[in-house]
């Protein structure tokens, strides 16, 4: 039944190897399909493991054979998933850590079987904010078309888009690959850009609607080569406690996990495209930036939906300051700020995709 349910979402029979990320929980990229054989004995054991001593207080005659039934259950988890670390039996273990702490050994064997470009998914897809557009609200602002939903869907999971490679049919240069990676990064029809620039608008609207002056799409002109370059957004003031000494010039990029140059380092290395990008930037801008005593501050995002690591404190000081200024609970502010981003990222990455394969 929950396999039928899982086609009627992705309208198409799944592979072994496509299912097996399904089952996965949100937090490892999946759909949160958590397979039956997992979900029961867990759900017993952390339900038997919190009710032991109520049991034994009416029935103290029954620890022998309340003690047994959670050793079998044990087995049986271990039986189904040998490799499974679950963390220490106490009476305060939730459900919750014992399904993450099977699906995490199920996971770790789905990797080790993979082809890189399905590593590089896997690890791409369990980033934190990744996978907030799979429960975003039902809003006007994160709405997606059932048909671009779908293909955001079956992307998430590996699926292949088309039957036979061919010319991508708006470029007309570039291979249009199975699984439509190149619809990512093809510049032909301002996809790319448009995605981009939808990006760090949502940066620049939290800035303002906490108070804060940013101007966006600012020109700066370095004297040291004669050359201008416009930053996607300034702050003059800086950011307290990350770019407080002067001026932060930020550049949103995002780089897609499956590059060619990228895709055995991203089969390796958590981060490694955006790690990659924000290194990129730094090389082409940080020198000019400097010379003219202000910070660049690149924010480098996958395409996939994860970020670097300087993407997060930036954003909460531009959620906390909406949060002040709006009284709006942080975690609120929060959640619609890294809803709005993953559901524009996705949206953008399925109708690239939409856009090639209905020519």
């Amino acid at each position: 039944m929950r396999k039928f349910a899982g086609m009627a979402l992705f309208g198409r029979q799944l592979s072994e190897e496509e299912w097996n990320i399904v089952q996965m929980p949100f937090s490892l990229g999946g759909w949160n399909f958590i397979p039956l054989e997992v979900l029961s004995p867990c759900a017993f054991l952390a339900s038997h493991l919190a009710n032991r001593e109520d049991v034994l207080e009416f029935r103290p005659d029954a620890a022998e054979r309340y003690d047994e039934e959670t050793r079998k259950t044990i087995e049986l988890i271990k039986k189904n998933d040998p490799s499974a670390k679950l963390p220490e039996l106490k009476q305060t273990t939730k459900q919750k850590e014992l399904v993450e702490a099977v699906m995490q050994s199920r996971f770790e064997s789905l990797y080790a079987k993979a082809d890189n470009r399905t590593k590089a998914l896997l690890l791409g897809g369990k980033q934190p904010h990744a996978n907030l557009w799979k429960i975003a609200a039902h809003t006007p602002e994160l709405y997606m078309e059932p048909k671009v939903f779908r293909i955001a869907a079956l992307y998430s999971i590996g699926s292949t888009m088309i039957e036979t490679e061919r010319t991508c049919p708006l470029c007309d240069k570039a291979i249009l690959d199975l699984h439509c990676d190149h619809a990512l990064i093809c510049m032909n029809t301002g996809t790319v850009v448009s995605r981009h620039n939808d990006l760090y608008r949502i940066f620049a609207k939290t800035a303002r609607e906490g108070l804060l002056s940013v101007q966006v799409e600012k020109e700066l002109y370095f004297p040291v080569d004669e050359s201008k370059w416009k930053a996607d957004m300034v702050i003059m003031n800086g950011v307290p406690g990350i770019y407080s000494n002067s001026p932060a010039a930020f550049d949103l990029t995002i780089t897609c996990n499956f590059n060619k140059t990228l895709i055995k380092r991203s089969a390796r290395t958590e981060l490694h495209a955006a790690l990659s990008g924000e290194i990129r930037k730094e090389k082409e801008l940080e020198e000019r930036v400097n010379s003219i005593n202000y910070t660049l501050a690149p924010l480098a995002f996958e395409t996939m939906g994860g970020h670097s690591p300087a993407v997060e404190p930036f954003a909460h000081y531009l959620m906390k300051e909406k949060s002040l200024m709006k009284n709006i609970p942080f975690t609120e502010v929060a959640n619609s700020f890294w809803q709005q981003v993953s559901v524009t990222l996705q949206k953008a990455n399925a109708l690239a995709i939409f856009d090639r394969v209905n020519v």
